[in-house]
């Protein structure tokens, strides 16, 4: 979880891959919207994302760390 230029965010691993590298990429986040409320954006892999019907990923649900 971050800010950057872009705004508010939440970094992700992307499982759609077989390429680690590419699952794992700093470019994988997912930003908030102040306006909708909603956390969502594209994966930062290419091939994956431009193939018909792919749709941005929304996060549904964040749940709290639990401290040990």
């Amino acid at each position: 979880m971050g800010t950057d230029t872009k705004g508010k965010y939440f970094q992700f691993v992307d499982s759609a891959t077989d390429s680690p590298a590419a699952g794992a990429s700093y470019n994988n986040r997912l930003y908030y919207n102040p306006s909708s409320g909603k956390i969502t954006r594209q994966t930062a892999i290419v091939g994956y994302r431009n193939l018909a019907g792919m749709h941005d990923y929304i996060v549904t649900q964040v749940r709290k760390n639990i401290k040990k």
